[in-house]
């Protein structure tokens, strides 16, 4: 209650395997060329952003957690870093499926990566799928670079959007359904931030 964080209760108690299976190839829909270009502006503008708070701009080490289709790890590689992502299943396109980018595949907590590797660690819309996110936090610091930056990207909760929907659902008298997590429907979300919840997430 004093950290606002909303989560499924009682917890899933999937396998491994589940877990991968949800993530497969069907996870990910078609969108259109505008959003597209949209993502992949507002990604250059987040790593812009981000690499901003290094001290150095030489040999960075960046590493992607959940890097869905490999956007992310096509940007970084432009620019000349040191590029790894990682994900529970294998979902990069072509172009992401490259000799100098590294692929881990599985969960993060499981992975046997080197600690203070990395100068950049890209965690977008990934907390929300885990259910154990400060154990991610904890892997995350270790895998950091000391002076290493993380960029941190989850749904608000306590959106105005979520506010509309929570008011249609008690205007149709459906006040026991949720406005915020569904974890068994895409994009199977189980746990839930806002601003006092992430940033006590990050005090941590």
């Amino acid at each position: 209650k004093n950290c606002e964080l909303y989560f499924v209760s009682p917890e899933l108690n999937f396998s491994k395997d589940e877990w991968q299976q949800l993530y497969n190839s069907d996870y990910f829909v078609e969108i259109t060329v505008w959003l597209k270009k949209k993502r992949k502006n507002d990604l250059k503008e987040r790593l812009d952003r981000t690499a901003s708070y290094l001290n150095s701009r030489e040999g960075i080490h960046f590493l992607e957690v959940g890097c869905g289709q490999g956007y992310g790890l096509l940007e970084s590689a432009g620019r000349g870093w040191n590029t790894s992502g990682l994900d529970i299943f294998d979902n990069r396109i072509a172009d992401a499926r490259v000799e100098g980018i590294k692929f881990y595949r599985g969960i993060l907590t499981d992975t046997g990566i080197d600690d203070n590797c990395y100068d950049i660690i890209y965690v977008d819309s990934v907390l929300e799928h885990v259910p154990n996110p400060m154990e991610y936090m904890d892997k995350i610091r270790n895998l950091l670079k000391p002076g290493g930056v993380v960029y941190i990207g989850v749904p608000n909760e306590d959106s105005f959007q979520n506010d509309i929907r929570k008011l249609i659902l008690m205007l149709k008298s459906k006040r026991e359904r949720s406005a915020k997590l569904k974890p068994l429907d895409n994009p199977y979300h189980i746990i839930g931030f806002n601003r006092i919840s992430l940033k006590y997430l990050v005090s941590k």
